[in-house]
């Protein structure tokens, strides 16, 4: 897109002027120049949302991981109170 637009402007300023060819250059570089800054710019905010999103899942993950070892705790306090609770009664076996 930018390269057409220097192109198209190229054209009309060889047609309007003396010395188009050196001012033509000058502004096909000055367009390539901010189309280099803009699509830099538009990396860097790309980069930034990625950077966020990975960021809030990195958030969640942590998030997601501390409430497993909550639930493991849970389940570990239960086994043990059903473990106590066990523990001095005589095993039935089949026989009896």
């Amino acid at each position: 897109m930018v390269f057409i637009t220097s192109m198209i402007t190229v054209v009309i300023v060889n047609i309007w002027q003396d010395n188009g060819i050196v001012v033509s250059f000058l502004i096909a570089i000055v367009m390539e120049l901010i189309n280099v800054l803009l699509t830099t710019s538009g990396v860097k905010k790309i980069e930034d949302s990625l950077e966020d999103k990975y960021k809030q899942t990195i958030e969640d993950l942590k998030k997601t991981i501390e409430e497993n070892f909550k639930k493991a705790e849970m389940y570990r306090e239960e086994m043990d109170k059903w473990k106590k609770l066990f523990e001095g009664k005589p095993k039935s076996t089949a026989a009896e």
